[in-house]
């Protein structure tokens, strides 16, 4: 095998044939908390400009979570899932491998997303659901069901206020912070966020295994 594969077997007795049985064979590195990091939320997009040619949708049409692969080899999202707060498997969708350095997003609406931030940034898929825009629980894990991402982001108390509808995303900005922590986080710089993009307010994460910054 040359990339994660499911493989299905069945056996021929006689004329009958047993029920299948199925298995993914994981080929790249797995996706784990080591190597994998949810780096930005745009939960309370502003609302579409038409005279930009987006279309005239509910603004959370505008939502997205990036992540992005901060290890040193290419990782497999197979088994990878949002469990809480949205929920989306990336087992077979359009983004499975993540090169190192690399960038995905899942999105609310796909051709909401594209009017907005054009064909650059690589979608995985779309997920169920919608981001709350006073704040909760997003949870994200691996393939053996441990978690890659746990944490609760708000609107308010130290949490930046700029993303809760003001133009500007969520983004980490303290990748081996507590999540939870709203020192962890600022508001972009770009109006919209950056996805799949490094931001200027967010550390560079580009050099493989860096998972260090200095704020």
């Amino acid at each position: 095998l040359t990339q994660t594969t499911r493989l299905s077997v069945r056996v021929f007795d006689g004329t009958d044939w047993s029920a299948i049985d199925s298995a993914d064979f994981l080929v790249n590195e797995p996706a784990t908390a080591d190597n994998l990091l949810v780096t930005e939320l745009n939960y309370n997009p502003y609302a579409p400009d038409a005279s930009k040619g987006e279309p005239d949708v509910d603004k959370e049409d505008f939502e997205f979570i990036e992540l992005k692969n901060v290890g040193a080899t290419e990782i497999d999202l197979t088994g990878v899932k949002f469990t809480t707060g949205i929920t989306f498997d990336f087992t077979g969708s359009s983004a499975v491998y993540v090169a190192p350095g690399a960038y995905v997003v899942v999105v609310k609406n796909i051709d909401a997303f594209r009017a907005r931030y054009g064909d650059g940034p690589v979608i995985a898929g779309v997920y169920s659901g919608s981001l709350s825009n006073s704040g909760e629980r997003i949870r994200l894990v691996d393939a053996a069901g441990n978690d890659v991402m746990d944490f609760t982001y708000d609107d308010e108390g130290d949490w930046p206020t700029d993303p809760d509808g003001r133009g500007k995303s969520l983004v980490l900005v303290a990748p081996n912070g507590d999540p939870n922590d709203p020192s962890s986080w600022r508001a972009s710089a770009e109006q919209g966020g950056s996805p799949g993009a490094q931001g200027n307010t967010a550390p560079d994460l580009t050099a493989p295994g860096n998972r260090t910054t200095d704020e």
